[in-house]
């Protein structure tokens, strides 16, 4: 059968006390569209234990540690046009065998205050 299935359009996840947008297990998905996640104390997204995580037109943002996480093996997050950038550690982690595509998205791993005031304005 099928586990846990979330889809959110046009969502706003802000500050988040671990991960803003988490994954876990082999049957787990998660679908994004038009979303930002912004400002997580931990990482922005996070896909583990053979989680699945899919963002489409969605924005990861100011990030306490990494901004896209992918973890152990079947692990997979899929990125379709969407900003991973001024998170606080690098904007993609594949670790364990875990895989983060990225299909035509702008990737920066520069961490920019500017740009944390501009996602700050964006939400409130």
């Amino acid at each position: 059968g099928s586990g846990p299935r979330t889809k959110a359009t046009k969502c706003r996840v802000v500050t988040s006390c671990l991960a803003g947008v988490a994954s876990f297990g082999a049957k787990s998905s998660i679908s994004l569209e038009t979303c930002m996640v912004l400002g997580s104390m931990r990482s922005g997204v996070t896909a583990q234990e053979g989680g699945l995580v899919q963002m489409k037109n969605s924005m990861v943002r100011g990030s306490g540690a990494g901004g896209v996480l992918a973890v152990h093996s079947g692990s997979r997050v899929e990125l379709d046009t969407c900003v991973v950038d001024s998170n606080r550690l690098r904007a993609i982690h594949q670790i364990h065998g875990g895989v983060v595509e990225v299909g035509s998205s702008q990737i920066s791993d520069f961490m920019d205050d500017s740009c944390m005031h501009l996602a700050r304005q964006w939400v409130e």
